[in-house]
C-alpha cells in the first residue's frame, strides 16, 4: 500500500483547487442562455461555458473536421448574441 505525504503547500494547492471547482459547478447553474440555446440543443450541440453563456462547441452529427469542411463548402451559423452590450 502506497502512502503519500503532502506538504502544507500541496494541501493548500489542493484546497484552492477544490474551492475553485465548487465555484465552477455553482456558476454553471448561473450561465446565461442565448435566444438560440434551445435550437443548439435540439441540433445536438455540445454546450459549454463560453464567456458566461451556454454556447455550442461541437455538434454530435459531425466531427470537427467535417464541420470545418461543411462551413468551407456551404455555410454555418455563428451565434453572436452573447457579444452584444447595452
Amino acid at each position: 500500500l502506497n502512502h503519500f505525504a503532502f506538504t502544507n503547500t500541496d494541501q493548500s494547492i489542493m484546497h484552492q483547487y477544490l474551492r475553485h471547482s465548487k465555484r465552477l459547478f455553482a456558476a454553471e447553474a448561473q450561465l446565461k442562455r442565448t435566444k438560440l440555446c434551445d435550437f443548439h440543443k435540439a441540433q445536438g450541440g455540445k454546450l459549454v461555458d463560453f464567456a458566461g453563456f451556454y454556447m455550442p462547441v461541437q455538434y454530435s452529427n459531425m466531427s470537427i473536421q467535417e464541420s470545418t469542411l461543411h462551413t468551407r463548402k456551404n455555410a454555418s451559423i455563428f451565434d453572436v448574441s452573447h457579444m452584444g452590450q447595452l
